[in-house]
């Protein structure tokens, strides 16, 4: 809106403009959670090559698809003791969420595996057996996590999202919901049903602001801008980072990093800090339009596990 007033900006996991300039955002949703599929493939690939020694949902010899077998039987387990009794504790929803809340941050990927995971499983079984302590336990994490939630929400982000998009009219809930299911067959199996995304208020949404902007978005910028996207981003697809890139032409430049999770903050790249270091320290950027830094390799997301052999493995498969 303002491109004379532009100094050294990184953009960093980045949403495409022409979607939420010309959509309704409950279709932009399945698109920005593309990749999400492609995230998960992550952590089950670096839980096999962890083994069980450091990553206690995998067996000795198991592959990727064993150890995403063992959390899909947790996921059924759990879908069966609520349909037998709708008012246990944890339910499938309950550990889609907290599968989903890791998918951003490749840190927390061994803590899932090694402590959310036997937790969820032990509480489960006990649902099943009808011994309610290891239930009630994880029970009480949730409702921690819930109650903070609760305690802490606004709705500045649906204020936000909502005012800015567009408003087709008309859009009933029905067919929200309707869009939510096919997204979760065809999109991603965790991310389109267990988030609370602000995305499905906004058809419902009163006001749209006046000032919405709707272009045009290949304005000159007085400096040329870094734009930032992991790879593999659960909510942020690369595909958008390069379609942004692509309207500002000279005045951005990209930069992939070579890993997981939303944002590049949370994996170390020396390549990458580098890079954002020179920029804002000399306004200087590579004359090529895409540049890709990898991770750091003695990064170990699991036990001797780094990004670089989850890549390679993923390569093999």
């Amino acid at each position: 809106m303002f491109p004379e007033r532009v100094g050294r900006v990184l953009l960093d996991g980045v949403v495409n403009l022409l979607w939420f300039s010309t959509e309704e955002t409950t279709s932009v949703w399945k698109k920005q959670t593309a990749d999400t599929e492609k995230v998960y493939e992550g952590p089950i690939t670096g839980c096999a090559l962890a083994g069980p020694q450091g990553c206690s949902v995998a067996q000795r010899h198991d592959s990727a698809a064993d150890v995403d077998a063992a959390i899909q039987i947790l996921l059924q387990k759990a879908y069966n003791a609520t349909r037998k009794n709708t008012f246990v504790p944890v339910t499938s929803a309950d550990v889609l969420s907290q599968i989903a809340s890791t998918l951003g941050d490749p840190t927390s990927w061994a803590t899932f595996t090694n402590t959310t995971y036997p937790e969820a499983l032990a509480a489960v079984d006990a649902e099943s057996t009808g011994l309610s302590s290891a239930s009630s336990m994880w029970h009480s994490l949730l409702k921690r996590q819930r109650r903070q939630m609760s305690d802490t929400k606004s709705y500045s982000i649906e204020a936000i999202l909502c005012s800015d998009s567009v408003d087709q009219r008309g859009t009933t809930m029905e067919a929200v919901f309707e869009g939510v299911i096919a997204s979760s067959r065809t999109s991603s199996r965790i991310l389109t049903t267990v988030w609370p995304s602000a995305y499905q208020y906004c058809p419902f949404w009163p006001v749209r602001a006046v000032e919405r902007y709707q272009g045009p978005f290949n304005r000159t910028l007085a400096n040329q801008i870094l734009v930032a996207n992991n790879k593999y981003d659960p909510v942020t697809p690369l595909i958008s980072a390069q379609a942004l890139v692509g309207i500002l032409g000279d005045d951005a430049k990209l930069v992939v990093q070579n890993g997981f999770g939303h944002t590049t903050n949370g994996s170390p790249s020396q390549c990458f800090d580098q890079i954002v270091f020179e920029y804002f320290t000399n306004g200087t950027l590579s004359e090529s339009n895409e540049n890709v830094c990898d991770v750091d390799t003695d990064f170990k997301v699991f036990t001797d596990v780094n990004t670089e052999d989850i890549l390679a493995s993923i390569r093999v498969a």
